[in-house]
């Protein structure tokens, strides 16, 4: 078949699965984890959470520099991934024993591994394909890759909480340690299939016996740039009648050339809404934490367990976007409502802080109650509301950013989307651990999340207003032109689990 994708490309998406089932298998008890086999408190065991999340979205900067600069994807793969079992392996054994340090220690590693391989394997799938410009079997392969990651996530949020039931943590945390210990393997054994892009001047991790190589020259990272024109205009005081009127970054001129400077500037026009993504981070990932501990009050009738949950988010994902890439936003641009990006990034603020709204008036509610006498169903409205604004923000986010970045910054934007993720996760740790301290109450916090983002979505919407579009458009008049240059940004560095864009899925 013409549009048959290379053996090599399936053995990507199989260890993305097993990956992916390993992560969020984890991930969906390890609040249960903290609060019935560690006992600690909900509030700490939320922060705990949100520090482990925020570990995985810091490491992959260091991932992305050691792949594209000194190893190759491959190499960087692997021994990620080998951090990424050990870690598996401690956390199990030392949850049999209920070990607080060896915990820390599993969870350390495996933030390491995960982080450190996930701005790799996407885009070293893609680089299966003989011919990185046919758009279909491009699309074809991340179409695929998306729906793996989004069926290893519903069913680690099915499988893992059934294991924890009947067998206990121990062997909950270890059933992922043998599903990425199988990812491991059939990754490398599949090298003598793969196309093997290094590094300039890094040819010792792949054998050209056995596999095809080639050495690439990567383009020079635009983090040193950054750094370079923004230190120039540090240390270039304004004694010269030359550098009035000008602004802060074109002092940096002539040291720096003028295409750096205009880059930079560029750069710096999305970083308003940059600094306020963290707050949409730090509610989202509650989800894992605070929504299962608020299950774990209500009535789960006689076959859910709290973290069986999340799968309503990741199914809701799969028919919704979809959905509203098909019917919804082509219904909305017949009637002349223009869906912009950030149109639909400031709806998406605004339905968290609804959603977080909701939340905490069932809170209310709950703390009213005796012998967990409301059902848990009473969970979804909030669910699909969040849902919903991930659609608008997480799905968005990405491609807003990549196509407003310069062609010098493109991998530089997409790093630092990821890394509001971290900021956000590590802004919702403080908050639980202070809340600890002080004793605050689940609904006071809930309440507080919600005013954050809604003021958040405030300045947001407000910037929103009357930001021009790199090709010279004001909100709301059009949309940018991305094209091709928005499917080459799935090569550099994917984003979260839940925002995968699957919209190639409707098309």
């Amino acid at each position: 078949m013409a549009n048959k994708l290379p053996t090599s490309v399936y053995s990507i998406i199989v260890v993305e699965f097993l990956e992916c089932y390993s992560y969020y298998a984890m991930r969906a008890i390890l609040t249960m984890y903290f609060s019935e086999s560690l006992h600690l408190s909900d509030s700490t065991s939320v922060s705990f959470f949100l520090y482990t999340s925020a570990l995985a979205y810091f490491t992959p900067c260091v991932g992305g520099y050691l792949s594209d600069s000194r190893w190759g994807k491959f190499a960087t793969i692997s021994r990620f991934g080998s951090i990424y079992v050990v870690g598996f392996l401690v956390l199990s054994f030392s949850a049999l024993q209920s070990k607080m340090s060896g915990t820390m220690i599993g969870l350390v590693l495996i933030g390491i591994g995960t982080g450190g391989i996930k701005p790799c394997v996407s885009s070293f799938g893609a680089d299966q394909l003989p011919d990185p410009n046919d758009e279909k079997k491009l699309r074809k392969y991340f179409s695929t890759f998306y729906f793996a990651i989004n069926v290893g996530a519903l069913l680690s949020y099915i499988v893992s909480p059934l294991v924890r039931q009947v067998a206990g943590y121990g062997a909950a945390f270890f059933l992922p340690a043998v599903f990425m210990t199988l990812a491991l393997v059939v990754f490398i054994r599949g090298k003598p299939t793969y196309i093997i892009n290094l590094p300039k001047n890094d040819r010792k991790d792949a054998d050209s016996s056995t596999s095809t190589t080639s050495t690439i020259s990567t383009p020079p990272s635009s983090f040193p740039m950054l750094g370079n024109v923004v230190w120039t205009a540090l240390c270039t005081p304004r004694v010269s009648p030359e550098h009035d009127g000008k602004s802060f970054l074109q002092l940096a001129g002539p040291s720096c050339s003028e295409t750096q400077i205009k880059a930079t500037v560029d750069f710096f026009r999305t970083f308003k809404f940059v600094m306020i993504m963290p707050f949409f981070w730090m509610l989202y990932d509650q989800q894992g934490s605070v929504w299962i501990l608020q299950a774990k009050r209500l009535d789960m009738g006689s076959f859910l367990q709290p973290e069986n949950m999340g799968a309503f988010n990741t199914l809701l994902v799969l028919v919704l976007l979809p959905l509203f890439e098909k019917f919804l936003y082509p219904a909305l641009e017949r009637i002349h409502l223009e869906v912009t990006a950030l149109r639909r990034m400031s709806c998406g603020m605004v339905l968290a802080s609804v959603a977080f709204f909701m939340s905490a008036i069932l809170e209310r509610a709950i703390s009213k109650s005796f012998d967990n006498s409301i059902s848990v169903f009473w969970q979804l409205p909030q669910y699909a509301v969040l849902t919903v604004a991930e659609i608008g923000v997480s799905t968005t986010g990405l491609e807003f950013f990549y196509a407003e970045a310069p062609p010098a910054y493109k991998t530089a934007t997409a790093s630092l989307f990821l890394l509001t993720t971290a900021f956000g996760d590590m802004f919702g740790g403080v908050l639980y651990s202070l809340a600890n301290v002080f004793g605050e109450t689940a609904e006071t916090i809930l309440f507080v999340c919600a005013m954050f983002m809604l003021v958040a979505s405030f300045f947001f919407i407000r910037e929103a207003k009357v930001y021009i579009y790199r090709k010279g458009e004001i909100e709301g008049e059009s949309e940018p032109e991305s094209g091709i240059e928005l499917a080459e940004s799935k090569h550099l560095i994917p984003t979260r689990r839940e925002g995968f864009d699957m919209s190639s899925v409707a098309a």
